[in-house]
């Protein structure tokens, strides 16, 4: 192993470590749980190890440094498949809620805005496989209604 590589190996922890400003404090909690069943500790005794208090992952409003914290370590604790699948499914249905609003907002002025109407079918195209995966109903509504109004 060269000498570059611990760095590098740091550097990538940190690079996704970034997008826990996008993770809910549920994910955040659930990182933590598998901590402690892979490790055989409490909760209490992890929390302690990241430093952080345990009422902090109860609070509403749970500040990015504390995210990052927990993303760091469970690339390091845990098998770093499982948390890369946990990260990329958060960020996939935070994507998908994403397209929903903005088909959703978009909708009113299909008929009357061309230029919207043309990146509304260029978003359809290039998401339709995720889109073809939302469960909820309401949100499946919004989209065949937009797809509707574009077909027309």
């Amino acid at each position: 192993m060269s000498s570059g590589e611990p760095e590098k190996e740091e550097y990538k922890v940190d690079l996704l470590s970034e997008y826990a400003r996008f993770l809910d404090v549920g994910t955040i909690n659930y990182l933590v749980t598998l901590m402690t069943t892979e490790e055989g500790k409490s909760k209490r005794k992890v929390l302690e190890e990241l430093g952080i208090s345990r009422g902090t992952l109860y609070q509403p409003h749970v500040g990015n440094d504390v995210k990052q914290r927990v993303i760091k370590e469970a690339l390091k604790r845990l098998n770093k498949t499982t948390v890369i699948k946990i990260l990329y499914s958060h960020m996939r249905d935070l994507f998908i809620e994403f397209i929903v609003d903005v088909l959703s907002e978009a909708y009113d002025e299909l008929d009357t805005n061309d230029n919207l109407a043309e990146f509304v079918k260029e978003v359809l195209t290039e998401t339709s496989g995720l889109l073809q995966n939302v469960r909820d109903i309401e949100r499946k509504k919004i989209i065949e209604i937009v797809k509707n109004s574009i077909i027309r």
